[in-house]
């Protein structure tokens, strides 16, 4: 009976067994969730860019990037906090012709933003991420 319970409490203990290690247990399953393959730390998952039109309101009506969020350049940083507090999160910007969202990007740095790219113009940003104008 002693034995019987030696051998229960090894084995929920995780002591013996297979001999495959720790590193055979964790795999691609685990990093698919989070979980790094080689430590307990948490992986971040993928984030989908944000893209945001630094242009007026008037201009984003009049077109913008299909899925783009408006936060004009003069703005951006009173907006950009209560929408995105994350600073890892990655942000795409365009305007008219970049100088705006030059300005937006300069601003979300100095705000400790990591991830902020200025595509350009509208047209260019279109062309980047392969998406179409809509009104």
């Amino acid at each position: 009976m002693k034995i019987a319970l030696m051998i229960l409490a090894a084995s929920a203990l995780g002591i013996g067994g297979c001999g495959c290690g720790t590193k055979g247990l964790r795999g691609e399953h685990d990093a698919a969730i989070g979980v790094s393959p080689n430590s307990e730390a948490p992986v971040p998952l993928t984030t989908a860019p944000v893209i945001i039109d630094t242009r007026s309101q008037q201009e984003y009506a009049d077109g913008h990037l299909d899925g783009a969020l408006l936060m004009p350049h003069d703005a951006i940083g009173g907006l950009i906090e209560a929408r995105f507090p994350d600073k890892n999160t990655p942000i795409l910007l365009y305007c008219r012709s970049g100088g705006r969202s030059e300005m937006a990007r300069r601003a979300l740095v100095s705000l400790n933003y990591t991830k902020v790219e200025n595509l350009g113009s509208l047209q260019d940003a279109a062309a980047a991420l392969k998406k179409g104008v809509v009104k």
